[in-house]
């Protein structure tokens, strides 16, 4: 319930989460979710929607997380510390889990007044996953990723030696 609102603030959340963090590079000590809701919803029903998703599924986690309205339709950023306050294993979220929680948040949802169902993407006539926010980003500042730039020179240089063709 508290307000995160300064850099300064921010910077003691993370210093107070970190102290049991995994001390291995590539750890996953939190995690990003994104709760959204229809075109016109409130953004207190978002906002209480959230709120019962992380009593109801994670109990004993601390969690922050954003609302915003910057898109056609109210969004939540959650950052989930995985590892929950007195326990010494991490939450391991799985497909399976995700779905659940979409699950949990369209009901929150509908007790908030806003008619939501679950459905997979294809349901939804959305066939393609969204692009990683990185190479979103480059693309934003008209650059090509170094990824797809050593794919696409690999790929000249097989066509040159003869090892690959155009079909």
């Amino acid at each position: 319930g508290e307000r995160v609102t300064t850099v300064e603030a921010q910077k003691a959340l993370v210093q107070k989460w970190s102290w049991n963090f995994d001390p291995r590079k590539n750890s996953r000590d939190a995690v990003h979710l994104i709760f959204s809701m229809p075109h016109g919803s409130d953004p207190e029903a978002l906002r209480n929607s959230v709120r019962k998703v992380l009593q109801r599924e994670f109990e004993g986690h601390e969690a922050v997380f954003a609302i915003h309205q910057d898109k056609k339709h109210p969004h939540a950023h959650l950052i989930l510390k995985l590892r929950g306050r007195g326990k010494d294993k991490k939450r391991d979220l799985r497909k399976a889990d995700l779905y659940h929680l979409r699950e949990v948040f369209a009901e929150a949802a509908r007790e908030e007044g806003v008619e939501m169902a679950v459905s997979p993407r294809a349901a939804r006539g959305v066939g393609r996953k969204g692009m990683k926010q990185v190479p979103y980003q480059l693309r934003q500042k008209k650059m090509v990723p170094k990824a797809e730039k050593e794919t696409a020179q690999e790929t000249v240089f097989e066509l040159q030696i003869g090892r690959a063709s155009c079909r």
